[in-house]
């Protein structure tokens, strides 16, 4: 049987493959006949398309070898259906010269093959590098300087001429930038990679650059370890690590500690030699240990094996007060969250002490005699209370809002909230709904009453209140009891 140089060049043969396994790679790609096989050879023909930006050579090879997978199923075309389907399958641009081989008298495949390459050389030797010309990075320009202070940003963002654009600090860098721009916070973001081993076959040993996922510990001498670019870092220490999972834990032995590595590796080769069985199977690594089984699927070219650690860790060992204070200081009985939750069991009673966090934060001071009070209203809207809190420590919102006004009625408890850029938008508000509510629910405002924040006892909104008929009382000082109906009513929010 005689195999032509083009269909013996598109096959993946090594120099030490026998005349076997030669033909065995050849009757895995021709051996197909059936009509399946000749279907799905005819759709990748017809999706084929020449691009521009191809090697016409490398294209008619392509186009040829396909054809002879369809010969290989029986079915063997002339040169004039490869040529068609050639010519049909150049872009726009080529128009021209697929009009010019049609009417060529000498038709056949080699020629026309002969003519594209010809012109594909032409067309290179005249026109520009495209490619390169977009790839030059354009100059970039140096950003404006603010008029008002001269450095270098915009006049519109100047925190001199805006203070309200003024981010708070960062809770990192103590800088005032928003802290997902923070370079330190990204930097200390690398501790999460603690948890994480990248599983490496070229590893000798299992390395850590973290001193603290290591037990036993111990000081070796400084023992060169090479990278894969090239570089060289030393591993000073050496103790046992352990990684967790919801089926248990692998305990690796003999495990490097290298300060200058960005990644903890998890060396195959080192894992065997410690009893720790490793199946790669479609892509997917099966790691086992006693009863300990761990599936480590790819995350794009990369193998991370995640240890669960801290989850573990902290469902073993947290006690009754633990829990109290993860979950936000909540009551004690935690009988309900064992009922609703999966894996949590109820801590020990005798872990429930007293949280003086919840003492200092939910005390309040005596009660204001009833006596002393305003008198209780018979409709609704005849009294209003009223409380701003802010500015908030965590960035603003989207909208650049610090600051939260309440109003609440007094006879249905109703309130209204009203998110704030600064305190002096609580006059525009406070007029805005009191006007609402006389136009839209004919209620008229009888009573108004608030501490002695600037906010509200001022010229513009007194006046306000006086020219309609509207009582203005206020709290004594540092007496916020005497306003407990707002301040009750953000105590959740605040505490």
């Amino acid at each position: 049987m005689f195999v032509t140089d083009r269909i013996f060049t598109t096959l993946p043969i090594l120099p030490s493959d026998t005349a076997a396994e030669i033909w065995n790679k050849l009757e895995k790609r021709f051996a197909s006949t059936s009509f399946q096989h000749q279907l799905m050879i005819r759709t990748e023909i017809s999706r084929l398309q020449f691009d521009d930006t191809q090697d016409i050579n490398e294209y008619i090879a392509t186009l040829r070898t396909l054809y002879d997978r369809l010969a290989s199923c029986g079915i063997a075309p002339n040169d004039g259906e490869i040529i068609a389907k050639l010519l049909t399958s150049l872009p726009p641009s080529w128009q021209s010269t697929a009009i010019a081989l049609e009417t060529a008298s000498d038709g056949t495949l080699d020629t026309v093959s002969r003519v594209l390459q010809q012109e594909q050389t032409r067309r290179k030797l005249q026109s520009p590098p495209q490619v390169a010309m977009h790839s030059h990075t354009p100059h970039r320009k140096s950003p404006p300087k603010c008029d008002h202070c001269k450095r270098k940003h915009k006049t519109e963002n100047c925190w001199q001429l805006h203070p309200e654009r003024k981010p708070p600090k960062c809770s990192t860098c103590h800088r005032h930038h928003a802290s997902g721009r923070c370079k330190e916070r990204h930097e200390t973001a690398n501790v999460a990679m603690d948890n994480d081993w990248l599983i490496d076959g070229g590893a000798s040993s299992h390395m850590v650059s973290n001193k603290e996922l290591l037990s036993e510990y111990r000081i070796i001498h400084k023992t060169p370890v090479s990278l894969a670019n090239g570089s060289v870092v030393y591993a000073i220490g050496q103790g046992n690590a352990k990684i967790f999972s919801q089926s248990g834990s692998l305990h690796l032995q003999h495990v490097l500690h290298v300060p200058d590595l960005h990644r903890n590796l998890f060396s195959p080769g080192a894992a065997s030699d410690q009893n720790i069985s490793i199946q790669l199977i479609n892509k997917v690594y099966t790691i086992s240990q006693g009863s300990t089984v761990i599936t480590v699927p790819p995350t794009g070219h990369l193998h991370i094996l995640t240890s669960r650690e801290t989850a573990s860790a902290a469902l073993a060992n947290a006690n009754c007060s633990i829990w109290h204070r993860r979950l936000g200081h909540i009551c004690m009985d935690m009988k309900k969250i064992q009922n609703a939750t999966t894996g949590f069991k109820d801590c020990d009673k005798s872990s429930k002490g007293l949280c003086t966090t919840c003492v200092q934060a939910k005390q309040t001071v005596a009660v204001i005699p009833q006596e002393s009070r305003t008198s209780p209203t018979t409709q609704r809207g005849q009294t209003l209370h009223a409380d701003l809190i802010g500015p908030y420590i965590y960035p603003t919102s989207i909208g650049g809002k610090r600051y939260t006004l309440t109003i609440v009625d007094d006879f249905t408890r109703y309130s209204f909230v009203y998110n704030l850029s600064q305190k002096s938008e609580a006059a525009t508000e406070i007029k805005n709904l009191i006007a609402l509510l006389e136009r839209q629910y004919n209620i008229q405002v009888m009573h108004f009453h608030s501490d002695r924040g600037g906010e509200f006892v001022n010229q513009s909104l007194q006046s306000y209140l006086a020219t309609h008929g509207i009582i203005f009382t206020t709290s004594a000082p540092d007496t916020p009891q005497q306003n407990s109906v707002a301040e009750r009513y953000m105590q959740p929010y605040t505490h």
